[in-house]
Protein backbone atom coordinates (compact mmCIF):
# COMPACT_ATOMS: atom_id res chain seq x y z
CA UNK A 1 0.00 0.00 0.00
CA UNK A 2 3.23 2.32 0.75
CA UNK A 3 4.31 1.56 -2.67
CA UNK A 4 1.64 2.83 -3.84
CA UNK A 5 0.93 5.51 -2.41
CA UNK A 6 4.50 6.66 -3.25
CA UNK A 7 4.31 5.59 -6.58
CA UNK A 8 1.29 8.24 -7.01
CA UNK A 9 3.26 11.14 -5.40
CA UNK A 10 6.25 10.14 -7.73
CA UNK A 11 3.62 10.69 -10.84
CA UNK A 12 2.11 13.45 -9.66
CA UNK A 13 4.75 15.40 -9.21
CA UNK A 14 6.62 14.49 -12.42
CA UNK A 15 3.64 15.97 -14.18
CA UNK A 16 3.40 18.72 -12.31
CA UNK A 17 6.78 19.36 -12.81
CA UNK A 18 5.96 18.67 -16.81
CA UNK A 19 3.15 21.61 -16.26
CA UNK A 20 5.07 24.11 -14.94
CA UNK A 21 7.58 25.50 -17.77
CA UNK A 22 4.42 24.75 -20.53
CA UNK A 23 2.51 27.48 -18.37
CA UNK A 24 5.46 29.92 -17.84
CA UNK A 25 6.22 29.47 -21.67
CA UNK A 26 2.53 30.51 -22.89
CA UNK A 27 3.27 32.34 -26.14
CA UNK A 28 2.28 36.04 -26.55
CA UNK A 29 1.50 37.03 -29.56
CA UNK A 30 1.96 41.04 -30.72
CA UNK A 31 1.35 42.60 -34.30
CA UNK A 32 2.98 45.40 -35.16
CA UNK A 33 2.02 47.76 -38.00
CA UNK A 34 3.82 49.90 -39.58
CA UNK A 35 5.30 50.87 -43.12
CA UNK A 36 7.67 52.20 -45.26
CA UNK A 37 9.33 55.91 -45.42
CA UNK A 38 7.15 56.36 -42.18
CA UNK A 39 9.33 58.57 -40.03
CA UNK A 40 7.76 57.09 -36.63
CA UNK A 41 8.32 53.55 -37.80
CA UNK A 42 11.98 53.88 -37.98
CA UNK A 43 11.49 55.14 -34.71
CA UNK A 44 9.93 52.54 -32.99
CA UNK A 45 10.80 49.24 -35.14
CA UNK A 46 14.06 49.48 -33.31
CA UNK A 47 11.72 49.09 -29.40
CA UNK A 48 9.93 46.41 -31.45
CA UNK A 49 13.40 44.51 -32.22
CA UNK A 50 14.62 44.33 -28.48
CA UNK A 51 11.49 42.70 -27.58
CA UNK A 52 12.26 40.00 -29.64
CA UNK A 53 15.61 39.42 -27.68
CA UNK A 54 13.84 40.51 -23.81
CA UNK A 55 10.82 37.77 -24.41
CA UNK A 56 12.80 35.01 -26.63
CA UNK A 57 10.30 31.94 -27.41
CA UNK A 58 7.90 33.92 -25.56
CA UNK A 59 6.86 36.85 -27.60
CA UNK A 60 5.56 36.22 -31.30
CA UNK A 61 6.14 39.34 -33.30
CA UNK A 62 4.39 39.53 -36.85
CA UNK A 63 5.62 42.70 -38.60
CA UNK A 64 2.24 43.48 -40.58
CA UNK A 65 3.07 46.40 -43.39
CA UNK A 66 -0.42 47.88 -43.83
CA UNK A 67 0.33 48.86 -47.41
CA UNK A 68 -0.60 45.51 -48.70
CA UNK A 69 -5.00 44.46 -48.27
CA UNK A 70 -4.50 41.93 -45.91
CA UNK A 71 -2.36 44.23 -43.93
CA UNK A 72 -4.39 47.51 -44.66
CA UNK A 73 -7.84 45.15 -43.39
CA UNK A 74 -6.35 44.44 -40.14
CA UNK A 75 -5.10 47.47 -39.48
CA UNK A 76 -8.11 48.80 -39.81
CA UNK A 77 -10.20 46.57 -37.94
CA UNK A 78 -8.52 47.35 -34.62
CA UNK A 79 -9.96 51.17 -36.12
CA UNK A 80 -6.47 52.72 -35.76
CA UNK A 81 -6.04 56.21 -37.35
CA UNK A 82 -2.07 56.65 -37.35
CA UNK A 83 0.76 53.94 -37.82
CA UNK A 84 2.67 52.10 -35.91
CA UNK A 85 0.40 50.73 -34.06
CA UNK A 86 0.32 47.31 -32.02
CA UNK A 87 -1.56 44.87 -30.70
CA UNK A 88 -0.73 42.41 -28.42
CA UNK A 89 -3.00 38.96 -28.02
CA UNK A 90 -5.42 40.46 -29.95
CA UNK A 91 -6.88 42.70 -27.42
CA UNK A 92 -3.80 45.34 -25.92
CA UNK A 93 -4.13 47.90 -28.53
CA UNK A 94 -1.57 50.42 -28.49
CA UNK A 95 -1.97 53.62 -30.92
CA UNK A 96 1.21 55.37 -31.95
CA UNK A 97 0.86 58.12 -29.36
CA UNK A 98 1.52 55.74 -26.55
CA UNK A 99 4.25 53.55 -27.82
CA UNK A 100 6.84 53.18 -25.76
CA UNK A 101 8.98 50.24 -24.53
CA UNK A 102 7.37 50.84 -20.72
CA UNK A 103 3.80 50.19 -22.32
CA UNK A 104 4.98 47.23 -24.35
CA UNK A 105 6.62 45.58 -21.83
CA UNK A 106 3.45 45.88 -19.48
CA UNK A 107 0.78 45.24 -22.22
CA UNK A 108 3.13 42.19 -22.90
CA UNK A 109 3.17 41.02 -19.07
CA UNK A 110 -0.73 41.76 -18.25
CA UNK A 111 -1.71 39.61 -20.80
CA UNK A 112 1.16 36.71 -19.67
CA UNK A 113 -1.15 37.35 -16.25
CA UNK A 114 -4.10 36.58 -17.45
CA UNK A 115 -5.20 40.52 -17.31
CA UNK A 116 -8.18 41.46 -19.25
CA UNK A 117 -7.78 45.52 -20.94
CA UNK A 118 -8.93 48.26 -20.00
CA UNK A 119 -11.99 49.87 -21.52
CA UNK A 120 -11.18 53.50 -22.11
CA UNK A 121 -13.60 55.80 -23.78
CA UNK A 122 -12.97 56.09 -27.90
CA UNK A 123 -11.56 59.12 -29.17
CA UNK A 124 -13.50 61.38 -30.63
CA UNK A 125 -12.54 61.42 -34.28
CA UNK A 126 -13.03 64.81 -35.47
CA UNK A 127 -11.99 64.52 -39.05
CA UNK A 128 -15.18 63.80 -40.42
CA UNK A 129 -17.07 67.10 -39.31
CA UNK A 130 -13.76 68.86 -40.18
CA UNK A 131 -13.89 68.00 -43.25
CA UNK A 132 -17.48 69.11 -44.15
CA UNK A 133 -17.07 72.39 -42.22
CA UNK A 134 -14.13 72.39 -44.82
CA UNK A 135 -16.17 71.98 -47.71
CA UNK A 136 -19.47 74.06 -46.06
CA UNK A 137 -17.27 77.03 -46.11
CA UNK A 138 -15.32 76.43 -49.56
CA UNK A 139 -18.68 76.74 -50.83
CA UNK A 140 -18.52 80.50 -50.13
CA UNK A 141 -15.14 80.85 -51.53
CA UNK A 142 -14.98 83.71 -54.51
CA UNK A 143 -14.63 80.97 -56.91
CA UNK A 144 -18.27 79.44 -56.82
CA UNK A 145 -19.48 83.00 -56.08
CA UNK A 146 -18.33 84.29 -59.16
CA UNK A 147 -20.70 81.48 -61.06
CA UNK A 148 -23.50 82.30 -58.86
CA UNK A 149 -25.17 84.57 -61.86
CA UNK A 150 -24.58 81.26 -64.01
CA UNK A 151 -26.43 79.12 -61.54
CA UNK A 152 -29.56 81.57 -61.03
CA UNK A 153 -30.10 82.33 -64.71
CA UNK A 154 -29.44 79.14 -65.50
CA UNK A 155 -32.17 77.99 -62.88
CA UNK A 156 -34.35 80.55 -63.55
CA UNK A 157 -34.39 79.77 -66.98
CA UNK A 158 -34.04 76.32 -68.19
CA UNK A 159 -37.17 75.72 -65.05
CA UNK A 160 -40.23 75.04 -66.62
CA UNK A 161 -41.92 75.71 -63.16
CA UNK A 162 -40.66 75.37 -59.44
CA UNK A 163 -40.53 71.61 -59.95
CA UNK A 164 -38.22 71.81 -62.84
CA UNK A 165 -36.26 74.29 -61.11
CA UNK A 166 -35.68 72.51 -57.93
CA UNK A 167 -34.41 69.29 -60.10
CA UNK A 168 -32.27 71.57 -62.31
CA UNK A 169 -30.52 72.55 -59.01
CA UNK A 170 -30.14 69.79 -57.38
CA UNK A 171 -28.46 68.00 -60.45
CA UNK A 172 -25.84 70.80 -60.76
CA UNK A 173 -25.44 70.37 -57.06
CA UNK A 174 -24.98 66.60 -57.57
CA UNK A 175 -22.47 66.76 -60.28
CA UNK A 176 -20.52 69.63 -58.42
CA UNK A 177 -20.24 67.26 -55.49
CA UNK A 178 -19.25 64.38 -58.18
CA UNK A 179 -16.36 66.26 -59.10
CA UNK A 180 -15.01 67.42 -55.49
CA UNK A 181 -15.57 63.39 -54.77
CA UNK A 182 -13.37 62.53 -57.44
CA UNK A 183 -10.31 65.04 -56.78
CA UNK A 184 -10.92 63.98 -53.27
CA UNK A 185 -10.16 60.19 -54.01
CA UNK A 186 -7.17 61.40 -56.63
CA UNK A 187 -5.75 63.17 -54.26
CA UNK A 188 -6.07 60.71 -51.56
CA UNK A 189 -4.53 57.69 -53.13
CA UNK A 190 -1.46 60.49 -54.53
CA UNK A 191 -1.18 60.77 -51.07
CA UNK A 192 -0.99 57.75 -50.03
CA UNK A 193 1.20 56.41 -52.27
CA UNK A 194 3.99 58.89 -51.39
CA UNK A 195 3.43 57.03 -47.75
CA UNK A 196 6.01 59.03 -45.07
CA UNK A 197 6.48 62.12 -47.43
CA UNK A 198 2.35 62.71 -47.28
CA UNK A 199 3.08 65.06 -43.89
CA UNK A 200 5.75 67.49 -45.72
CA UNK A 201 3.87 68.21 -48.59
CA UNK A 202 0.86 68.87 -46.28
CA UNK A 203 2.88 71.50 -44.32
CA UNK A 204 4.47 72.93 -48.06
CA UNK A 205 0.73 73.57 -49.36
CA UNK A 206 0.44 75.06 -46.19
CA UNK A 207 2.87 77.60 -46.52
CA UNK A 208 1.77 78.26 -49.77
CA UNK A 209 -1.54 78.76 -49.15
CA UNK A 210 -0.16 80.96 -46.28
CA UNK A 211 2.12 82.69 -48.51
CA UNK A 212 -0.81 83.53 -51.62
CA UNK A 213 -3.18 85.13 -49.31
CA UNK A 214 -0.43 87.22 -47.35
CA UNK A 215 -0.19 88.56 -51.00
CA UNK A 216 -3.49 88.73 -52.20
CA UNK A 217 -3.84 91.07 -48.77
CA UNK A 218 -0.95 93.55 -50.13
CA UNK A 219 0.79 92.02 -46.56
CA UNK A 220 3.93 91.19 -48.90
CA UNK A 221 4.90 91.41 -51.87
CA UNK A 222 6.12 87.88 -53.95
CA UNK A 223 9.01 87.72 -56.26
CA UNK A 224 6.66 85.85 -58.38
CA UNK A 225 3.85 88.44 -59.66
CA UNK A 226 1.63 87.69 -62.75
CA UNK A 227 1.42 91.47 -63.74
CA UNK A 228 4.31 90.36 -65.79
CA UNK A 229 2.07 88.16 -67.77
CA UNK A 230 -0.84 89.77 -67.41
CA UNK A 231 -0.59 93.47 -67.01
CA UNK A 232 -3.86 94.81 -65.24
CA UNK A 233 -5.19 97.03 -67.79
CA UNK A 234 -5.27 94.57 -70.07
CA UNK A 235 -6.28 91.96 -68.39
CA UNK A 236 -8.94 94.35 -67.26
CA UNK A 237 -10.40 95.32 -70.52
CA UNK A 238 -10.75 91.69 -71.33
Amino acid sequence: MTVKIGQALTILLIACTLCIPVAATTTVSLEYYHMDRCPDCKLTDPLIADLEGAYDRILAIEWIYIETVEGWERWNAYEFLEVPAVVVDGAFKIPKEEITGENLRTAIEQSRAGAEPLENSPPINWDIPFAYSLGLFSGFSPCPMAILGFILVYVTGSGKGLRSSLLNSAVFGLGLVAAYIVMGCYFLFAGMSLGGFGPYLAVAAGLITILAGVNLLGLMRLPVSTDDYCPVNRCGSM
